[in-house]
């Protein structure tokens, strides 16, 4: 058996974290009964979000779908860093754990410390990688066809993430004053910042405990 711990948060949310186990081997059984997601290259108007609401541009198709899926857990080509590492503010890491398909990134954040933060994460090349998804201090990261022999890790003040900085396509601009970069941006404003080294062949992958 193996011991996972449910995504934690900072401040209050510590009172909430508890272990499950899981096993590993089990079975996954799901029952759909409604599938929504986004169109395709939509855009939003004014006559929509009248008509629709919060369905505005959302395909929905109902019905009752079941699946029973077996499930074997195979950590053989996971890597996982434990870190543990804060600076003077108490903001850090705690691991890192690189799949084939994703990277997951769990913050630490020491007692009294501010989490109001939003995390970036860099390839190689210092292009952002994708959220698959971010959950109370559990960040995952899709890095399917990217270089993450090296991944730069970036904690941002949350308010001025989302009212100045707001994404890589704003920056690599070569027309914007001084031709300002992503990177540098990330580097000049960061509240941590952390630089990690990986095995570039996933099929040989090392594990550090």
């Amino acid at each position: 058996m193996r011991m996972y711990r449910v995504s934690e948060r900072g401040g209050a949310y510590q009172k909430y974290i508890k272990d499950i186990e899981i096993p590993d081997t089990f079975n996954l059984h799901l029952d759909i009964s409604k599938v929504r997601g986004l169109e395709a290259d939509y855009e939003w108007s004014e006559a929509d979000d009248e008509n629709y609401g919060r369905d505005a541009g959302y395909y929905k198709y109902e019905g009752n779908w079941s699946f029973d899926i077996p499930v074997t857990v195979d950590d053989s080509r996971t890597e996982v860093l434990e870190l543990n590492d804060t600076n003077d503010a108490g903001i850090g890491l705690k691991s890192v754990i690189r799949s084939p398909y994703e990277l997951t990134v769990n913050e630490l954040y020491k007692e009294g410390s501010n989490s109001d933060c939003f995390m970036v994460a860099l390839d190689a090349n210092g292009n952002t990688l994708p959220y698959n998804e971010s959950t109370g201090n559990c960040n995952n990261f899709a890095i399917q066809d990217r270089d993450i022999s090296t991944v730069d890790i970036y904690f941002l003040d949350y308010i001025q993430y989302m009212d100045e900085l707001k994404g890589q396509q704003n920056f690599d601009n070569p027309t914007k004053e001084d031709g300002q970069k992503w990177k540098k941006l990330l580097e000049e404003n960061a509240k941590y910042h952390k630089t990690l080294h990986f095995d570039n062949d996933s099929e040989t992958v090392q594990k550090t405990k």
